[in-house]
Order: structure tokens, then sequence, then C-alpha cells
């Protein structure tokens, strides 16, 4: 059989199988507590025989006293499809929860991690896929210009952490590659626009390589990966960084004890299909490729309109203001400190000039009272003298 054929065998199988599942989780009637699981849908077509459909059959059983029904959600506006489908519980990757949980406060209840990696907050990545003979081909620089197969434009293994990939090895991802053709799955869709040559490279999650050809789907040698990264925590050939899995997250406002058992009950979940369930503990790899691709809870960073500027440089805005506010007030008080004291010093000067001037008028009156004094004390004197004369003078009698 061709590898053309097999692909498309294996495709029309999963799906089928894929839309069984919420068929058959409808027709449960037995009154138990209905809890909607939601699944935002950015995923390849196997996730659903994969983990979705045991995780839901295992819950079921593991908590009998409740009924876990799928609600499918569309991936396009995650946060508007959130709000407008309430939801019990939420399956999303980690870049969906992780602008979710900011956005609506979801929470985080469990990971899945690929039974290939050591770590679940490094499970997942990306690879650039091509064929083999594309000699070409050979590292990351040499794909720009060309066409890419991608699943969607919103898948996280399948193309944001590619386009983050790019980013870091300082190219322009919005317009590195020539065309962009997304085919909503990774698997057949993408490796089948690749093998028509209707595309130069395809974006593929870690690992699928790996298991198509254990399946006997495709043979390895006919691809390659490039900028392969050494293997570490995850074993399968990858070409960008590691992040977190999917994620099993919470409403904000669900119960604690309905948290805790799903929690618990997930984490007892034994291995399926070479994925089990558990806790990852960082998510800030994430948040750095949100914040590089400006996408999500950063897609201000590309607006530049006032509300985008003061949204962008809110901190810095604020700082500069309360600077600005800060040497206005010293400003004023300096200005009224320097008011009041000139006031002071006025008053003084004034209160100086006014004794001065008294005491020059003292000083004139006491002048003038001293210069009195001595007149009338020479008066005197004259007076006495005058007089002692008088006494003195001896009396001379005019002849008859």
């Amino acid at each position: 059989m061709s590898v053309r054929r097999r692909i498309k065998s294996a495709a029309i199988f999963k799906g089928l199988i894929a839309g069984l599942i919420f068929v058959s989780a409808a027709s449960y009637s037995v009154e138990k507590t209905e809890i909607k699981v939601g699944v935002i849908d950015s995923f390849n077509p196997e996730f659903s025989t994969q983990t979705l459909e045991p995780t839901l059959k295992f819950l079921n059983t593991k908590l009998p006293s409740y009924w876990f029904v799928p609600v499918s959600l569309n991936s396009v506006n995650p946060d508007k499809e959130l709000k407008n489908n309430p939801v019990d519980f939420l399956i999303s990757s980690a870049g969906t929860f992780h602008e979710l949980s900011l956005s609506q406060g979801i929470v985080h209840a469990a990971t899945r991690k690929t039974i290939f990696s050591d770590d679940p907050s490094a499970s997942e990545a990306g690879a650039f896929v091509t064929l083999a003979k594309r000699e070409d081909l050979k590292e990351l620089k040499d794909l720009k210009g060309k066409v890419v197969a991608a699943s969607q434009p919103n898948s996280f293994d399948g193309w944001l952490v590619a386009q983050h990939e790019i980013f870091k090895n300082g190219l322009d991802p919005e317009n590195f590659f020539k065309r962009y053709v997304f085919t909503h799955f990774q698997f057949p869709d993408s490796l089948m626009l690749l093998i028509q040559g209707e595309a130069d490279v395809a974006i593929l999650s870690a690992c699928v390589l790996e298991q198509l050809s254990n399946e006997g789907l495709i043979e390895a040698s006919d691809f390659k990966v490039l900028a392969q990264k050494p293997q570490g925590v995850l074993r399968c050939a990858r070409s960008t960084d590691l992040y977190p899995g999917i994620v099993f997250a919470a409403r904000e406002d669900i119960p604690p004890k309905l948290k805790w058992e799903v929690t618990s009950a997930l984490m007892s979940m034994p291995p399926t299909n070479d994925y089990e369930w558990t806790i990852a503990s960082r998510f800030s790899k994430v948040d750095e490729l949100y914040r590089d691709l400006q996408l999500g809870p950063y897609q201000y960073l590309r607006d530049w309109s006032p509300a985008g500027i003061l949204k962008r440089f809110k901190t810095e805005i604020l700082l500069v203001s309360g600077l600005l506010l800060l040497l206005i007030l010293n400003s004023l008080y300096l200005r009224r400190t320097v008011a009041k004291r000139t006031l002071q010093v006025r008053r003084t000067l004034n209160r100086q000039i006014k004794l001065e001037k008294e005491y020059k008028e003292s000083r004139n009156r006491l002048a003038q009272m001293e210069k009195f004094g001595v007149i009338n004390q020479m008066s005197g004197m004259l007076a006495h003298e005058i007089q002692n004369e008088n006494i003195h003078r001896p009396i001379i009698t005019p002849p008859p």
C-alpha cells in the first residue's frame, strides 16, 4: 500500500472514532450529576481516541456519582467561546490555558505528559519536517521564502512554538515564509501536501513522526527534521524549545471537593496510548512565547493607538507621571516656602527700617534737647554774671 493511501485510510478511521465519542456520551441517561468538560479543539484527530475518550471513560468509572460529558468549543476565539458556553472543566493546549487563566481565571488541575518525556513542563515541542531528498533544506534559515503547511494558526505545538523558534533566531516570523497553508490537521493533510510537493516544510508536533513510523503509516527514512535540538527530557526529534503539554483545567468557582476528586482521579489514571496525566509547575515559557509573538494577553503590544500605548507603557507612564507630580508638588512647596520666607524677611526689613527711623528721630530730638540745654545753661550763666556785675558795680551820683 502506498504512503498516501495508508495516510488517508488511517485518517478516515480515526475521524470516525473521534466523532462517535460525543454521540456515545450524549446517549447516557442514568441519573447522575452531569459535569461538562469543554474541549477547545486545536489538536490532532488522534487526540480524541488517544486521550479524550480514555480519560472521560476513566473518570466516569472512577467517580460513579458524576457523568462527564464532552462539550466541543471553537478554538478561534476561546475567551468568547468559554463565556458563551459555561463548562465545569476545560481541556486545552498550554497556550490557550495560559490565555484563559489570565482572562477568566481558570485554574490548573492536571497536565498531559508523553511517556517519552521526563518532565510534564517540558513534554511538547514542534518539528520542522521536510522530505529527506531536499538537499537544499538543512537549517532553519533555509526555509525563508518557502511554502509551509501547518494544522491551524492557533495550534500551540503545531504552529505557535514554531513561530516562536523563528523569532528566537532573530527572524521575523510573520514575513518568514512565502505562503502559509493551514490544513486543520497535521496528519494526514500537512504530510500529504509535503509529499505532493505543494509545501516545502510541514510543522508537526514532536513525536508525531516517530508515532506514524512505529504504526507503519510512513517510512521514517522519507522525512527529516530540520534544526534538530539535542534530545534531553523529551526523547523525540524536535526543532523548538520544550513546553508543557495539554492542560485539564477547572473553572475558578468550581467546588473545591469536585476539583480535588477529579485531580486525584486523573493522577491515578495509568498511562494510556503513550500519555499520562500529571502536574506541571512551570508555564513561564508559555508566557514568554505569547509576549514575544504579541498574542493573547499581549495583543495590545501591536496597538499603537493612544489607548494601546497607555496599556503598553502603563507602568512607565505611571512612574513618569508620579515623578512629574512629585516635581510639581516640590516646586509648589518651594515656591510657597520662598514666598513665606520672603514675606518674613520683608516684614523684618520694614520693622528694622521703622526702628532705625524712630532711632534717628529720637537722636534728633535728643540733640535738640541737648542744644536747648546748653543754650539755657549759657543763658543762665550770662544772666548770673550780669546780675553779679550789677551788684558789685559802685553807684555814681551825678553832680547837681
